[in-house]
């Protein structure tokens, strides 16, 4: 029994770190709308020719109804990324956005979708609006969309984390440029932060503030500073600081090592062991 106990426990950790990983990061609009395209075409297709739920007694309406659905399938799914990605902004391109919330994205989808499929149904009997009939779309909604999608995103995520770590075997530590001059910045304090860009380890955008870290007197510290990260960027041209992700520049004097992940790549630097800075699959070719 206690040998049982402590299958479970381990098994529970394993799903835990699974769940927790990083998910493929956003390819942007196009592609989303690729993808959702290409899955309303399936139901559409998988509708039409195993004829589940009924559809074999759809008749001369059955090619409508597969129409329909996929098409109530292709405007709710990008329309709900649309909302995520304009009116909510939620940023699907950093170690945050994890397996598990993928999934929830996916369970609210597939709720939404129900709901469009199920008033489309009843719109279109003319019959009333009940919990079972409700129940019964809900169902037939998960029955086909769940697993396919599940598991082309476990694929997604796998593919994604094997490439990237094979592609953290090709980053070179060693920087040969120019390390830079003096930089200087006004902190959210009102002082003023003079650093040598070899002293910078990582900048890490915060809204209208950029947070700079870097090392002083062998200690790591942090400053606010009133900036983009943009400004930054071009302030710091000429040094060893480069852009690595849409939130981050990083020292390459200062990576001591790179992990890959479903998301891209993953650098730990000197001195900084519980911080990583992402790298993402735009900025990899700057790395190798």
């Amino acid at each position: 029994m206690k040998a049982d106990s402590s299958k479970i426990i381990v098994w529970l950790k394993q799903l835990r770190t699974f769940l927790n990983q990083p998910y493929p990061e956003d390819k942007g609009v196009k592609a989303f709308f690729t993808g959702c395209l290409g899955i309303s075409v399936f139901i559409g297709l998988f509708l039409y020719i195993f004829e589940p739920f009924g559809m074999n007694q759809a008749g001369d309406a059955k090619a409508y109804l597969c129409f329909m659905f996929g098409l109530i399938t292709f405007v709710t799914s990008f329309s709900f990324d649309l909302l995520l990605r304009y009116v909510l902004r939620i940023h699907r391109d950093n170690e945050t956005w994890v397996f598990w919330k993928w999934m929830v994205t996916v369970l609210i989808i597939l709720i939404l979708i129900a709901i469009g499929n199920y008033l489309f149904m009843w719109k279109l009997s003319g019959s009333a609006l009940t919990f079972t009939g409700f129940s019964a779309a809900l169902i037939s909604t998960f029955l086909v969309g769940i697993f396919p999608v599940f598991y082309i995103g476990f694929l997604n995520s796998r593919r994604a984390t094997l490439k990237n770590q094979q592609v953290a075997g090709t980053i070179k530590l060693h920087f040969n440029g120019a390390t830079g001059a003096q930089v200087q910045w006004q902190t959210e304090a009102q002082d003023r932060l003079e650093l040598a860009a070899d002293e910078i380890l990582f900048v890490e955008a915060m809204q209208n503030y950029v947070v700079v870290n870097y090392i002083q007197g062998n200690e790591v510290q942090q400053k606010i500073v009133r900036s983009t990260l943009s400004a930054v960027e071009i302030k710091l041209k000429e040094s060893s600081v480069q852009r690595s992700h849409r939130s981050f520049l990083v020292n390459r004097t200062k990576i001591a090592r790179v992990e890959g992940n479903a998301q891209g790549l993953r650098l730990t630097l000197d001195g900084l062991d519980d911080k990583h800075v992402p790298v993402s699959r735009r900025y990899i070719p700057y790395f190798q």
